[in-house]
């Protein structure tokens, strides 16, 4: 058989190197702004050049509104973009995550409805994407195209920056009340007691109501209520969703979707000059605001633990001597140590991970539940780390074990 030659390798020839794929062009340091050099409406705060990952990472700021802006440059052609937006929800209303679907649904300069969904069978992305998270919401997007990236770029900036936010987009995504069976009522059926029946209905209000019916899901929310209590659903509880009226959400979206409340950040081999330009353009009509930087804390323990005990759902994939779901969970350290963040998650990794693992062996194995429970593992994510151990399908004499 004949042997396979690696994929890189190096033949020098006098002082020449070929057959090497080189990034210095990409990553080159010297390349890019010095430290307090403005360009294009934008500040360079830091530079670091990273050789183990063959990156240079540039972070600027915006500096008519203190936008953040994190660029890794690397030699690589799939481009990435997000702009992200702190959001902190008021309430259980779901107001970030409504917003998060209702700014897809037509801007000032793509007037049109879903521009964003209509880019999917004309875009050359690999991905696109928008999530809605704990405190912040997120609009990412990623392309080997030099033009794909522009055009969705645009899309991008444009649905968040200066989405229409119409009323009936909010009823169609958010919720409204209308005729269990539209198609009936429409053809006056008035037989048919579901024309006749009124129900709330929305996109993300019938999305909620089935992940809230879910065991699982549910369990995760209300863990997360308890260890989070000034964290509020930013998803939505359908009971509470049909309160958030359209006033209400462009207001969220006035206060939050602002340049002084981003974070944007780009990766790849484009040019990073063609980037500021295109966004220093863009934030440049807005005007500096407060930013919203109050990062919530989870619950303090210092008292000692908290033991809590819910009633839930039943869950239909278990049975029903096997119906309680049980976790531990310890609070760990700053999040933003990256190397405690990074131990745990290996931590974590080799007391959880395969079937030879020793929690595995010592609560799977021994036949305690036949799974993990949802909020399993490290989650790094807040301002301090989380690291829970729990399993589904137990029987309540197991519990206290």
């Amino acid at each position: 058989m004949q042997a396979l030659r690696p994929s890189t390798f190096t033949v020098r020839v006098g002082t020449a190197t070929v057959g090497r794929r080189s990034y210095a062009s990409v990553t080159d340091i010297s390349s890019f702004p010095k430290h307090g050099e403005q360009l294009h409406g934008f500040t360079l705060k830091r530079a670091e050049h990273v050789p183990e990952l063959e990156l240079t990472a540039l972070h600027l700021q915006h500096d008519k509104t203190g936008a953040d802006y994190l660029h890794v440059a690397r030699d690589d052609k799939n481009n990435v973009f997000s702009i992200g937006f702190k959001t902190n929800p008021p309430d259980d209303t779901g107001v970030p995550h409504i917003l998060e679907h209702t700014t897809l649904c037509g801007s000032e300069k793509y007037p049109v409805r879903d521009p964003f969904f209509k880019m999917l069978p004309r875009s050359l992305s690999n991905f696109m994407n928008a999530f809605t998270s704990a405190d912040h919401t997120t609009y990412p997007f990623a392309t080997t195209n030099p033009q794909d990236f522009k055009n969705l770029m645009s899309v991008y900036l444009d649905a968040t920056l200066y989405p229409l936010l119409n009323e009936n987009d909010f009823n169609q995504e958010g919720w409204r009340i209308g005729p269990e069976n539209p198609k009936a009522a429409a053809s006056g059926e008035a037989q048919d007691s579901k024309a006749q029946t009124l129900v709330f209905k929305g996109v993300v209000y019938n999305e909620m109501k089935g992940q809230m019916s879910d065991a699982s899901y549910l369990y995760y929310i209300r863990f997360q209520d308890h260890l989070f209590p000034a964290i509020n659903n930013s998803g939505g509880d359908p009971q509470k969703i049909t309160d958030l009226t359209h006033a209400q959400l462009k207001k969220f979206h006035s206060d939050h979707y602002h340049p002084s409340n981003a974070k944007i950040f780009t990766y790849g081999d484009m040019p990073l000059g063609d980037h500021l330009k295109e966004i220093g353009a863009r934030l440049d009509a807005f005007e500096k605001i407060e930013a919203d930087r109050d990062v919530k804390s989870p619950i303090n323990l210092e008292g000692g633990p908290n033991y809590i005990t819910l009633k839930g759902p039943m869950d239909p994939l278990v049975p029903q001597d096997m119906q309680y779901k049980t976790s531990t969970t310890w609070l760990m350290g700053d999040a933003s140590n990256i190397l405690e963040s990074f131990s745990l998650g290996v931590v974590a990794s080799l007391l959880l991970d395969g079937y030879g693992s020793p929690l595995y062996r010592g609560l799977i194995e021994a036949g305690l539940g036949p799974d993990w429970s949802p909020n399993t593992g490290f989650d790094g994510s807040g301002k301090r780390g989380v690291f829970s151990v729990g399993l589904n399908g137990v029987k309540q004499d197991d519990v206290p074990k």
